[in-house]
């Protein structure tokens, strides 16, 4: 079982990753070109700096399920990291 500050740690963690997956998207909305948004030749046809455009209009037209996802990777990398600190007798961090 999690220690109380532990799963304050991630429970807020995951909040604030979720709320930075629709925050910035939106303000990324006004930059991205249509080309970044619908490339003709598809996403692989982009530059590196076109592809995260990309993915930032998709996460502003979904936010729901990309923010499901951004709080599963992050609870998950969380733990895990938390998990790995633990076992190699490294002091967990103080909240």
């Amino acid at each position: 079982m999690m220690d109380e500050r532990v799963q304050k740690l991630v429970m807020y963690t995951v909040a604030a990753s979720i709320g930075l997956n629709i925050v910035i998207p939106m303000l990324a909305k006004s930059h991205v070109s249509n080309n970044e948004a619908n490339p003709a030749e598809g996403v692989q046809s982009l530059s590196l700096t076109g592809q995260v455009m990309n993915n930032l209009s998709r996460s502003a037209t979904t936010p729901v399920s990309s923010s499901i996802l951004i709080a599963v990777m992050t609870g998950a990398a969380l733990v895990i990291a938390l998990y790995v600190m633990k076992h190699q007798g490294q002091k967990l961090p103080t909240v």
